[in-house]
């Protein structure tokens, strides 16, 4: 997993854990939980309150600082929901006579049917990716019996040719990775 993989959804946890932690203090504070004379203060002291009264441009930037934090959120929110996967592959070759698609989740699952099918596979998983140019990632779970080098050039030599021979790419990147399956123990944990 990439660094970056990693840092969001920490980021996110600690963001999330915060708001809890602030929203319980305001409601405990409002419910007379810390004292009953916190319940009935004011959020902001007087001085604080007054400072935007007496400058009229203080709730202006106030507007302007909300509404950056929107659309960061916006944009970030729009970023988690994009994706690199295709739904179609379009194999016309540019003629009038009608179109020619390929659903990417068949060859997907043609793909996954040939590879596990193959002696030592325990499960096998595929996604056609790309926005410019596509991609075919296979995911191969391998038992701990399976002969690696032999299943590789299989993967390499049939599966990858049958991939490129139905979208008619000859050049179609092929992704491969070679896991070992969880058994017994490692199942388990």
């Amino acid at each position: 997993m990439r660094r970056v993989d990693r840092v969001g959804p920490v980021l996110v946890a600690l963001l999330g854990l915060a708001l809890l932690v602030g929203g319980a203090l305001g409601a405990a504070a409002g419910l007379g939980a810390l004292g009953a004379g916190r319940a009935d203060d004011p959020v902001l002291a007087p001085a604080l309150r007054a400072w935007p009264q007496e400058r009229g441009w203080a709730w202006w930037a106030v507007a302007g600082g909300c509404l950056a934090v929107a659309l960061l959120a916006l944009w970030w929110l729009l970023a988690q929901l994009r994706t690199d996967r295709v739904a179609r592959l379009d194999l016309s070759d540019g003629g009038v006579d009608g179109a020619l698609v390929l659903r990417s989740g068949a060859l997907a699952d043609a793909v996954e049917e040939e590879v596990g099918r193959m002696p030592g596979v325990v499960a096998a998983g595929a996604r056609v990716h790309g926005r410019r140019g596509h991609r075919l990632a296979v995911v191969v779970d391998v038992d701990e019996h399976a002969d690696v080098p032999a299943l590789r050039e299989r993967l390499v030599r049939e599966t990858a040719e049958h991939a490129r021979a139905a979208t008619g790419d000859p050049g179609l990147p092929v992704e491969v990775l070679l896991r070992p399956a969880a058994t017994g123990r490692r199942a388990l944990a």
